[in-house]
């Protein structure tokens, strides 16, 4: 399982290379805004082409979104290190804040307010591929945060003491102390590096608490949701183990995550999983679960799961309508919010460029394609 992911991951990025994995802001990323309402994003952009990751947020407090991307690069060639990209206005043209140091890149990007100054931040996932060949190492990296000073000019902090290959990253306020924490999953295991539950100061500094997540293998993809409404943030995970996927939810409890306290659900185990979203959108008081998944040709679709207790789950993947597997695909695909402002929830690929988008019909319960 191990050697085919890494096969595919670097045919992807050979064959699409300016298309490899992207994290974006709305609204999942977006924490102030919960995920069991509909949001009308600010904007649905054209992202511009030849990134391998961005995110989209209002890094300048303008009040119109922006996007920072890091470029797509060839396995082949050694990585020249250009640093992040900006761009804002609408329609976006490029910009040049400040950065103190270029030599960093993002394989998933999370923006948040780490350090309370009323600015986004962005946490930057450092995961690379190994330069062409199934078994070269991966680099052994740090992760990095761009502090965001003013809106104007970026400061950047390497998590120094955890160099390793990351895979694996969400945020969330998990001890509900105001302040934005940090879960970072290692493919690192048995080298001396683990899992981190990283817990937020406020100002920007992290503290690792020992958790049961530490030592979980092979991470495709995690988020965090308060799916159960109990007021504290669960944890959307999926492992590879002997068996095949292995979906869950960690239910938080406002400290810390157990595995012992977990619902599974079980998905297709052909697939691998690029991202993860909740939301409620027939307004029963329980959020349904979007499993977005990928073939090993790269082509993809979404899965859909339902509960009435939080705890046994059933496939309505049928009602999503035209769900035939699309030829892109990366990680974090899909956003959730109200695109078009007619009210009705749309789940959508978040680069507007691809123009691929359902629509919720309460009518009859089903997304419909757009």
């Amino acid at each position: 399982m191990r050697i085919l992911k890494t096969i595919i991951l670097i045919s992807s990025i050979i064959l699409t290379s300016c298309e490899k994995e992207i994290e974006t802001y709305t609204p999942k990323n977006d924490i102030n805004l919960s995920n069991t309402n509909v949001s009308k994003v600010s904007q649905w952009l054209n992202v511009p082409g030849g990134y391998a990751t961005f995110t989209q947020l209002d890094f300048n407090n303008d009040g119109v979104d922006d996007i920072v991307s890091f470029d797509g690069y060839d396995t082949n060639v050694p990585y020249n290190w250009p640093g992040p990209q900006f761009y804002t206005g609408n329609p976006l043209y490029k910009t040049y804040p400040n950065i103190d140091n270029n030599k960093i890149f993002a394989s998933k990007m999370i923006s948040a307010d780490f350090d309370g100054n009323g600015y986004k931040d962005i946490f930057l996932m450092s995961g690379m591929d190994p330069a062409g060949c199934n078994t070269c190492s991966d680099p052994i990296l740090p992760n990095n945060i761009m502090f965001n000073v003013d809106g104007k000019s970026f400061k950047v902090k390497e998590l120094s003491d955890w160099k390793g290959i990351w895979r694996s990253s969400s945020v969330a306020d998990i001890d509900n102390d105001k302040d934005m924490d940090l879960l970072i999953f290692s493919t690192h295991q048995g080298k001396g590096l683990y899992n981190k539950l990283l817990i937020n100061d406020g100002k920007g500094n992290f503290n690792v608490k020992v958790s049961d997540i530490d030592q979980i293998g092979w991470v495709d993809v995690t988020e965090m949701f308060d799916i159960n409404r109990d007021g504290f943030v669960d944890l959307l995970i999926n492992d590879v183990v002997e068996t095949g996927n292995r979906f869950r939810i960690l239910w938080g409890n406002g400290d810390n995550f157990f595995q012992s306290n977990s619902a599974q659900i079980s998905i297709p185990n052909n697939m691998w999983v690029l991202d993860i979203d909740a939301f409620d959108f027939d307004k029963d008081g329980y959020d349904e679960i979007i499993v977005t998944m990928n073939y090993p040709n790269g082509n993809w679709k979404l899965n859909m799961y339902k509960t009435k207790d939080n705890k046994n789950y059933i496939d309505i993947t049928d009602g999503v309508l035209d769900n035939n597997p699309k030829i892109i695909a990366y990680s974090h695909l899909i956003d959730i919010g109200d695109v078009d402002g007619n009210g009705k929830t749309d789940v959508y690929v978040n680069d507007k460029n691809k123009n691929i988008r359902w629509e919720f019909d309460s009518t009859d319960n089903k997304l419909k394609r757009k």
